[in-house]
């Protein structure tokens, strides 16, 4: 794009040669949309809230965000994907090949991590969400937590356990790996993280040409729907369902400054057999979402999905335009500084300075 090419915002900006781009094989259009970008500019207009995606929707925006510093990166949570280091993070959980845990070993690696998580906060004196006495037994005790793990395992408890997520939240969002993916409410805060991986990195890349980012955008449907449907028997749809977990931001002033929360796929029943799901969530949900909707009829009037209306977004952009995204950004305001509010953050946005560049607006 030109500096006097006009941007016609009634619609998604991106290249002719893309606009016609076809959906993943395997996941129908009225599930994902993709939508390249090839510059800054048409990839802040189509992210923003006040883009043609998002601005005819009733505010707030009915969409969670999540940046990843690399396209090709599916929506796997951290503790499920094959380059997990679990043999090195857990390494009193015997593990006979940590690329493929079995599911008993993936579980009781999960507890491991949160409850030397949990150990560590409680000496700080840090609060803890949804401390209870329970909770200290299940993760602290060794014995309460070996039979924790079995119940689990028998399919007596559901996985996650519901008085654990805000924990797991917390973990997650300081860096352990879960079966939580992050997200924000703000697009433009979630398009800051793989812009700043990115260019923290850009002389270690091979070639940043060949290398995009994505923003992806999640429909609430898929966590609202739970609410509409009523109870079932256990074999028929849906299996799992897909839940929002948000964590205390009162005390956590990062979580709030980016607007974070997390979503889990559990399973409705503990007798259900997912444990082991690997598969990207977007693929878990369109495999389902067609059940869900044909379950009831006033589910399936309230909740439609279509090409024009997808469950999921994805934005893509190249690597080399990342500079001009964070000038924009922080022309919004979003930089280290407000992301990580405090003397840390102030001080790497003054390093992050380097990286900007100004973009090239229409006249």
């Amino acid at each position: 794009m030109t500096p006097e090419e006009p941007i016609n915002t009634d619609k998604p900006v991106a290249d002719s040669h893309n606009e016609s781009t076809p959906p993943e094989r395997d996941t129908p259009s009225s599930i994902i949309c993709d939508l390249p970008c090839e510059s800054a500019e048409q990839f802040a207009i189509n992210i923003s809230p006040f883009g043609p995606c998002f601005r005819h929707g009733v505010p707030p925006i009915q969409f969670l965000f999540r940046g990843v510093d690399d396209s090709h990166k599916e929506l796997v949570p951290s503790i499920l994907r094959q380059n997990c280091p679990l043999r090195r993070l857990c390494p009193r959980v015997s593990i006979a090949n940590p690329e493929n845990p079995t599911e008993r070993e993936l579980i009781e690696c999960e507890i491991d991590i949160l409850a030397r998580f949990f150990e560590r906060a409680d000496a700080q004196g840090l609060h803890l969400p949804e401390d209870s006495r329970e909770n200290r037994e299940r993760l602290v005790s060794i014995s309460k937590r070996s039979a924790f793990i079995e119940q689990i395992i028998q399919r007596e408890l559901i996985w996650p356990d519901e008085s654990l997520l805000s924990f797991m939240g917390l973990a997650q969002h300081h860096g352990l790996p879960t079966r939580l993916l992050d997200w924000s409410r703000h697009p433009l805060k979630a398009a800051y993280f793989p812009c700043v991986d990115i260019m923290r990195r850009v002389d270690k890349l091979e070639s940043i040409d060949d290398v995009r980012i994505a923003l992806w955008a999640m429909s609430r449907v898929p966590a609202d729907i739970n609410e509409l449907l009523a109870p079932y028997t256990i074999g028929s749809p849906p299996d799992i369902r897909l839940r929002i977990i948000t964590a205390s931001a009162a005390t956590n002033q990062n979580l709030r400054a980016q607007e974070g929360v997390f979503t889990v796929v559990q399973p409705r029943n503990p007798k259900c057999e997912y444990l082991l799901d690997r598969r990207p969530l977007h693929k878990q949900l369109g495999e389902r979402f067609t059940e869900c909707v044909s379950l009831t009829e006033p589910v399936s009037e309230a909740l439609t999905s279509s090409p024009a209306n997808p469950l999921f977004f994805r934005f893509t952009l190249p690597a080399s335009e990342c500079g001009k995204m964070m000038w924009i950004l922080a022309s919004w305001g979003i930089s280290a500084a407000s992301m990580f509010p405090g003397f840390r953050g102030a001080a790497d946005t003054v390093r992050e300075e380097q990286f900007w560049k100004r973009p090239n607006w229409p006249l």
